[in-house]
């Protein structure tokens, strides 16, 4: 008996404490009403609805309210905004930056050679000694051969010797192969540097066949990058081919790289809105021959190098070539 009335205890005052805290939360406002209740009620305590000063200042945020609105929406006036602007003078102009790629491999500088050379002698050091026994007979022509193609090979690694490969560039007889004489002047390996190279000869694509070459146009007594005028309406893309149409003729197959220019080229005075501006477009020769109408003096193939020769103040440039240069220095290729 005197369990059960000691758990019949323990339960109602379980049940009176689960009572007790229902009734102390369901009394205690929940924190959002207590935040919105602050908040109304210290608006209340510092606005007065019966304040004129209170209305007046009410009545000027609401006009500021919509007045902000209105000009985000509509956005300023552009015709005030025209009017204001400078009507500039200047002119545009569309100049190409036509390439012909390298036809050739060039040739490995000194720290490509050595580069070459060590891994061929590291991987002569490390290979797994080939068996020819397995492959040839002792004492055939066969093992002699290979015996004598393997002494050539270490005399080739040391430096005692050059490679067959470098004596067929250095010869310049040709080498028939078989059949007549016809036939093989096919297979005869041309040298590296051609006529042109040799007699000096620029306005040809035949020469510095290991470079990449741009076409300049002589204006003056100075080289430019042929360009032009735009006219009213004409796109850049346009108007870029143009005057290497009109200098070297059409049989030129020009692909430009992109409708959008790769450079500016801004006049020599400060960059004001009355400004002449030229935007370069990067072109690259596909085929074709120039045939120019003119004699050929009027434009010239040249390496990076060499337009930096022809616009420099020791070959004769002005403070125009120089600034032309510096504007096209870092868009040409080694």
């Amino acid at each position: 008996m005197s369990a059960s009335a000691g758990t019949s205890a323990a339960a109602l005052v379980r049940m009176s404490g689960v009572r007790t805290a229902r009734s102390s939360s369901a009394a205690r406002p929940s924190s959002a009403y207590r935040l919105c209740a602050f908040s109304t009620s210290s608006k209340s305590s510092n606005v007065s609805p019966n304040s004129p000063k209170n209305t007046t200042s009410a009545a000027e945020e609401a006009s500021l309210r919509t007045s902000s609105v209105n000009t985000t929406a509509s956005g300023p006036d552009e015709s005030k905004v025209q009017s204001s602007l400078p009507k500039g003078k200047g002119k545009i102009s569309a100049a190409l930056l036509l390439a012909r790629s390298p036809v050739i491999l060039r040739q490995p500088s000194p720290l490509e050679s050595a580069y070459f050379q060590y891994n061929q002698k590291l991987s002569a050091a490390l290979e797994q000694p080939f068996v020819k026994d397995f492959y040839f007979k002792k004492g055939s022509a066969a093992e002699q051969k290979f015996e004598a193609d393997q002494a050539e090979r270490r005399q080739i690694l040391s430096g005692q010797k050059t490679s067959s490969r470098a004596d067929l560039e250095n010869d310049t007889a040709p080498v028939q192969v078989g059949g007549t004489e016809a036939e093989a002047e096919l297979y005869t390996t041309q040298p590296r540097r051609t006529k042109a190279d040799v007699e000096g000869v620029r306005a040809t694509l035949d020469r510095r066949l290991e470079r990449t070459l741009y076409l300049v146009l002589k204006e003056g007594s100075s080289w430019r990058l042929p360009s032009k005028l735009l006219d009213d309406g004409e796109s850049l893309h346009a108007a870029a081919p143009k005057p290497v149409h009109a200098a070297l003729g059409k049989n030129l197959d020009i692909w430009l790289a992109s409708h959008l220019p790769v450079a500016v080229l801004p006049s020599d005075t400060p960059a004001t809105i009355d400004d002449n501006a030229t935007y370069v477009l990067r072109a690259q020769l596909i085929a074709g021959a120039a045939s120019p109408k003119t004699n050929t003096s009027g434009y010239a193939w040249l390496t990076r190098e060499e337009i930096q020769n022809a616009l420099s103040p020791s070959q004769g440039g002005n403070k125009d070539d120089v600034s032309h240069w510096q504007g096209i220095q870092d868009l040409l290729n080694e």
